[in-house]
């Protein structure tokens, strides 16, 4: 009776490992930009195939903030106050780093909103999610701030910081329309 529960679980062992030793093999030629990978990655409806990039050909070099501002019933526009700041990185962040999620969400709803704003047909670009999860965020910025009780459009911007040496040159490379709150 032993003896063949063993086998059984043997059996049970190699179609497991089988399966992880496919999805590791299939995870290892997705990892280009070759023929084969966009063959593999066109029927992986699930994404159950990771890409890592640990080496990117073109990394990223800027930081990105969301900004916002106000305007009154009246038509007064506020300043531009900044609504989220690239944290600086630490040692710490390496071991801990509870807000990694957050960034993670800016940083990549931020990137495919300049890449969808830099294509020349983007009339359309306030029905995308990223234009929607920035200013859903920056709306419940104005609208949980006591401060901002009067105020009665919103529009964000997003800037980008570039680390020239010594200095940062920081540019404004996305400004929305102005929305009701």
């Amino acid at each position: 009776m032993l003896w063949s529960s063993v086998i059984y679980h043997e059996k049970y062992f190699y179609v497991v490992f089988s399966l992880y030793f496919i999805w590791f093999a299939l995870t290892l030629l997705t990892q280009s930009t070759s023929k084969v990978s966009k063959s593999i990655k066109q029927y992986d409806f699930f994404s159950l195939i990771p890409s890592w990039h640990f080496f990117a050909p073109n990394p990223s070099v800027s930081d990105y903030d969301i900004l916002y501002r106000t305007k009154t019933k009246l038509g007064q526009e506020s300043d531009f106050i900044v609504a989220y700041i690239t944290p600086i990185k630490t040692i710490k962040n390496i071991l801990i780093n509870p807000q990694k999620r957050k960034q993670k969400v800016f940083f990549d709803t931020t990137y495919m909103l300049l890449e969808i704003s830099s294509k020349k047909d983007h009339k359309h670009i306030v029905l995308t999610i990223p234009y929607l999860l920035n200013l859903h965020y920056v709306s419940n910025i104005v609208k949980n701030s006591k401060v901002k009780a009067d105020a009665s459009q919103i529009q964000f911007a997003i800037a980008e910081t570039k680390n020239k040496g010594l200095y940062f040159t920081t540019r404004i490379v996305f400004l929305s329309s102005w929305h009701e709150l």
